[in-house]
């Protein structure tokens, strides 16, 4: 299926009204649609404008802008006034990700407009929410207590446990972190992960649970034939662990026990 930018930021912004709370009990449309569009104009999970990427991944971001975004990069560029010698400077430098934002930061007022649109024709009621909500959250908890389960039973006395973020997926991954100290707890850790990524692949394998790998760490195996594969990793979007497993780039890692 094709990369839409207006239906997948129409997701992304519903799930924004949802988990604000934006049309919990009496609203003002005009207020809402005001401050939905301040709000998300600064939210990396609709517009990417707050950090400067919505995809973390120069590649992904490639190819949604020539999947779906060129005409719609014509039309930012010229509502926000962009100087075509600026526009050039991104092209050079193969700035996907700056022209990935533009277009969602353009379409964002269409977008929530269409979005409350279509919530107060569906009449979502709270009781639907609060139970989608609770389902996702409790999907995400069990793959989580699944992860740390398994890690604490071959984990070593000094060993602590991080989650961590790969492009491209919703869940948390986690690994070990040989040696870690309590100071670490709660903390981005500042140390060699691609140490941790291979001790936990290794510790997993080691202690009979090779088929956990993809569910603990996110990991899967590289296929050198795979031309989407290849081209990731010549972006940088692929880290390499050990004995033919990878996972996506990392976005965020934290030290979550000790």
């Amino acid at each position: 299926m094709s990369y839409s930018y207006v239906e997948a930021m129409k997701s992304d912004v519903r799930d924004a009204i949802e988990d604000g709370g934006y049309l919990d009990g009496d609203y003002d449309r005009d207020e809402v649609e005001e401050q939905l569009n301040e709000d998300l104009w600064v939210d990396d999970s609709v517009t990417g404008n707050a950090s400067g990427s919505y995809t973390f991944s120069s590649y992904q971001a490639k190819e949604y802008v020539l999947e779906d975004g060129m005409d719609y990069l014509l039309e930012a560029t010229s509502e926000f006034g962009i100087e075509a010698s600026e526009i050039g400077e991104h092209f050079i430098n193969e700035d996907w990700e700056w022209f990935d934002v533009t277009i969602r930061c353009y379409l964002l007022g269409q977008v929530i407009g269409e979005v409350l649109d279509e919530l107060e024709g569906e009449q979502l009621n709270d009781n639907y929410r609060r139970r989608t909500e609770s389902r996702r959250r409790r999907m995400k908890e069990s793959y989580a207590d699944d992860a740390i389960a398994i890690l604490n039973k071959i984990r070593a006395e000094d060993d602590g446990i991080a989650q961590f973020a790969q492009v491209g997926d919703y869940t948390y991954s986690y690994c070990l972190v040989p040696y870690c100290e309590p100071e670490d707890l709660g903390q981005d850790y500042d140390g060699d992960i691609a140490n941790c990524l291979e001790y936990t692949l290794h510790e997993l394998i080691d202690n009979g649970y090779e088929d956990s790998v993809g569910r603990v760490m996110g990991a899967f195996e590289r296929d050198y034939d795979d031309e989407d594969q290849n081209e990731r990793e010549e972006y940088g979007e692929l880290i390499d662990i050990d004995l033919g497993y990878c996972v996506n780039a990392i976005t965020q890692f934290e030290v979550v026990e000790v």
